[in-house]
């Protein structure tokens, strides 16, 4: 029989639904969410991205049952970008702040409420998040860097 591993795409794609759903839309803080890292978001702001962040794939045998099950765990990299301020002055710093930390708030609450879904049995955060800046596209963005596990056995 063949090797049948989770490809962590699967996963990705499923968190980043999940996201764009409790992100976007009418009365949601986010201009879009996209599954993979945009070279440009055409001065959209608040844009979450998700990315594969690492891979662990091991093997557990218990002793005594000689049972062995695979467990899969795939790192996701969810970046939070807030424009900093706009040419007009209707978007400022302290927008940017408060949109970053709305945003982070409705992660951490989906998370929260999607530990165990079909396409993972755990999805928890692995650190502390990183803020930082960046240019993108022209525009200069607050950004902040959220890390996390999504776990599944048989992968």
């Amino acid at each position: 029989m063949g090797a049948n591993n989770v490809n962590r795409e699967t996963i990705r794609d499923a968190f980043t639904t999940l996201l764009a759903a409790a992100l976007v839309g009418t009365g949601k803080p986010c201009a879009a969410v996209y599954g993979y890292s945009a070279a440009d978001f055409s001065q959209q702001s608040p844009v979450v991205t998700v990315t594969s962040w690492n891979t662990e794939r091991t093997r557990t045998a218990f002793q005594g049952e000689g049972t062995a099950f695979d467990t899969f765990k795939c790192g996701l990299l969810v970046e939070i970008y807030t424009l900093w301020q706009d040419a007009d002055g209707s978007y400022t710093e302290a927008s940017a702040e408060d949109q970053l930390d709305l945003v982070e708030k409705t992660i951490a609450d989906t998370v929260a409420d999607n530990t165990d879904t079909a396409n993972w049995g755990d999805l928890y955060f692995a650190r502390s998040s990183e803020s930082d800046w960046a240019a993108i596209g022209g525009c200069f963005y607050r950004t902040e860097r959220l890390y996390l596990i999504a776990e599944k056995l048989g992968g």
